[in-house]
């Protein structure tokens, strides 16, 4: 367990949010198979009861931890077979629309009808073409914006993904739909 108290620097951003002290939970369990070449991160949480979890879980390929040197020569030929986030809010995300709505001489409501619209931008073009993941991933952003308790990304790709492949995703709907999300 991770104790953040007074004494800790930035604590001044936590206060404001209404949080004293912070006691996280960090969880780690993995697997590595050095015959197959994968890496299986079951779970790495860190926990927060008062405030929120955040939780990732994924499994790689081409990577052998034990033999750490030959991945740092060629880090590209790592691939990642999938992957999850979890985001579950126990009272962060309101404690910061309210502090942010404070800063802003605004209301809750109108921030998250901007965030709404941002969305919406971000979307268009998926949207437009009739991309069932990009409706998908923008139903779930704007259930989370208006009601923020949990929200998962799940990456599932049909094959395994290059890491270098990411380098070259900038479309959110593009991305989403290759990274089988």
């Amino acid at each position: 367990m991770i104790v953040i108290g007074a004494s800790t620097g930035g604590t001044e951003a936590l206060r404001e949010l209404g949080y004293e002290n912070i006691a996280m939970d960090i969880v780690l369990d993995y697997a590595s198979d050095a015959q197959s070449n994968t890496f299986v991160l079951n779970e790495l949480t860190f926990r927060e009861a008062g405030m929120a979890d955040l939780t990732l879980s994924l499994s790689v390929g081409n990577l052998n931890i034990s033999e750490v040197d030959s991945v740092m020569e060629n880090p590209f030929a790592i691939t990642i077979n999938n992957a999850q986030l979890t985001y579950s809010d126990h009272s962060l995300m309101q404690r910061i629309l309210e502090a942010t709505a404070r800063d802003e001489q605004t209301t809750v409501d109108q921030l998250k009808q901007e965030a709404l619209q941002e969305l919406d931008m971000t979307f268009a073009q998926g949207i437009q073409q009739g991309d069932q993941v990009s409706i998908q991933a923008l139903d779930a952003l704007k259930a989370f914006i208006m009601n923020p308790n949990k929200l998962s990304i799940v990456m599932a790709p049909a094959q395994p993904l290059p890491v270098a492949m990411f380098l070259g995703l900038s479309d959110p709907a593009q991305a989403l739909q290759q990274l089988g999300i």
